[in-house]
């Protein structure tokens, strides 16, 4: 009796695992991404007063990078709520009606997805900025699917200061040399 309910904790246990393995989470941390085209970590110049916090989950700034300061871009990652992209058209290896999950954008049409248990790059031919409204393709002889809703990001940038302090900066606006297409 013991031994048959030990069994069954066990099977129930694998069970559980198998299928948390197969669902996609609902946020996804993508460490080291940046996030849009061109984008890259390295040296940028604050083109406006920025605030710095001692982490990403501090409420408040902790100090002001001016204007004109020069930082070293470390790395970073960025924080998704992932949404549903529905296949609508054939496209090897989906079929319509086939659901992936979206996070992280990274450029020129790529997305981190998750499908079948599995996270990997997938070029949805769309961009989030700009002409697209957001959530779709707008070539309708490359469209395969459409987003369900436009993605909610959060990036995160660990940046190292001129004095050799390290801090992090909430997004890469107020700062040039994040984008390497100009």
């Amino acid at each position: 009796m013991i031994r048959s309910i030990a069994a069954s904790i066990a099977l129930a246990s694998l069970a559980t695992g198998a299928y948390a393995q197969e669902h996609a989470p609902k946020v996804l941390v993508d460490e080291g991404a940046c996030p849009f085209e061109c984008c890259q970590y390295g040296r940028w110049t604050a083109t406006e007063d920025a605030h710095a916090f001692v982490s990403p989950s501090a409420k408040h700034a902790v100090l002001t990078i001016p204007t004109g300061t020069a930082i070293t871009a470390l790395t970073g990652y960025v924080r998704t709520v992932g949404q549903p992209f529905l296949v609508t058209r054939q496209h090897p290896p989906y079929k319509p009606g086939d659901t992936l999950m979206v996070y992280t954008y990274y450029g020129e049409g790529a997305f981190s997805v998750w499908y079948n248990g599995k996270r990997f790059t997938e070029d949805l031919g769309f961009s989030p900025y700009g002409g697209t409204g957001g959530t779709r393709c707008t070539d309708e002889t490359y469209c395969w699917g459409t987003l369900s809703q436009e993605l909610q990001s959060d990036w995160w940038i660990h940046v190292r200061l001129p004095n050799g302090k390290t801090t992090w900066i909430h997004g890469g606006d107020g700062f040039e040399g994040q984008d390497a297409c100009g």
